[in-house]
C-alpha cells in the first residue's frame, strides 16, 4: 500500500507543462507589465523635469520684463531732466547774447563819451560845457558794464556745469539703451529656448504616449493568445459529463 502512495504523491507534486507554460507566461507579463511601470515613471520624471525648466524660464523672464520696465522708466526721467536741462540752457544762451548785445551798446556809448569828453577838453576854452552829467552818466556805464560782465561771467559758468551735466546724462541715456538692447536680445534667446523645449516635450510626450500605446496593444494581443493556448491544452472531454 505504501508502494503505491508514493507514485501518487511525486505525480501530485509535479507541474503539468500546461501549468508550466502558464507560469511561464504570467512571469513574461509581470515582467513587461514592471517594464512599462518603470517607463511611466521615467516619462513623468521627465515632464517634472521639463515643467520645473518651463517653469523656471517663464520666472527668469519675467525678471528681465520688470527690469525693461524699470529701466524704460528711467530712461523717461533721464530724457526728461535732459529736455529741462536743454531748455535751461537755450534760456541763459539767450540772456547771455542779450547781455552781449547790451554790453556792445555799452560799449559803443562809452566809446562816443570818451571821445565826446576829449572833444570838449579841447573845446574848454571855446565853449563852456558842463561835463559834470555825462561824467555822472559815464561811471553809471562803466559800473553797470562791470555788472554785465560777471553776469556773462556767472552765465559762462553755468553753462560749463550744464554741458557737464548733458554729457552726463547722455552717457547715461547710452548705457541704459545698451542695457535695454542686451534685455531685449536675451527676452528673445529665452522664448527661443522656451519655444524649442516646448516643441521638444510635445515631440518626447507623443513618442513616449504612442510607445505606451503599442506595449499595452501588445500585451494585451498576447495575453489573449496565452489564455488561447491555454484553452487548447487542456482536454475538455475529461471534464465532459458522461453518459447515463
Amino acid at each position: 500500500m505504501d508502494e503505491d502512495f508514493k507514485p501518487q504523491t511525486l505525480d501530485s507534486n509535479l507541474q503539468s507543462p500546461s501549468e508550466t507554460l502558464i507560469s511561464i507566461r504570467l512571469l513574461d507579463f509581470k515582467t513587461s507589465l514592471l517594464e512599462a511601470i518603470e517607463e511611466l515613471r521615467i516619462r513623468r520624471e521627465t515632464e517634472i523635469n521639463y515643467e520645473d525648466q518651463i517653469s523656471k524660464i517663464v520666472v527668469e523672464k519675467q525678471e528681465l520684463e520688470w527690469q525693461k520696465e524699470t529701466l524704460q522708466h528711467q530712461t523717461d526721467i533721464l530724457q526728461q531732466q535732459n529736455k529741462e536741462a536743454m531748455a535751461a540752457f537755450k534760456k541763459q544762451l539767450q540772456a547771455r547774447m542779450f547781455a552781449m548785445e547790451e554790453e556792445k551798446e555799452l560799449k559803443k556809448v562809452t566809446t562816443d563819451l570818451i571821445r565826446s569828453k576829449v572833444t570838449s577838453q579841447y573845446r574848454v576854452g571855446e565853449e563852456n560845457i558842463n561835463l559834470a552829467p555825462k561824467e555822472k552818466q559815464f561811471q553809471e556805464l562803466q559800473q553797470k558794464i562791470r555788472m554785465e560782465e560777471a553776469i556773462s561771467k556767472k552765465v559762462r559758468e553755468e553753462n560749463t556745469q550744464i554741458k557737464g551735466e548733458k554729457l552726463e546724462i547722455l552717457s547715461s541715456l547710452q548705457r541704459v539703451q545698451e542695457l535695454l538692447q542686451r534685455i531685449t536680445q536675451t527676452n528673445i534667446r529665452m522664448e527661443s529656448e522656451l519655444n524649442a523645449l516646448k516643441e521638444e516635450y510635445q515631440v518626447r510626450f507623443f513618442l513616449i504616449r504612442q510607445a505606451a500605446t503599442i506595449c499595452y496593444v501588445f500585451f494585451k494581443s498576447r495575453a489573449v493568445k496565452d489564455i488561447c493556448v491555454l484553452f487548447r491544452t487542456f482536454d475538455l472531454t475529461s471534464i465532459a459529463p458522461s453518459a447515463p
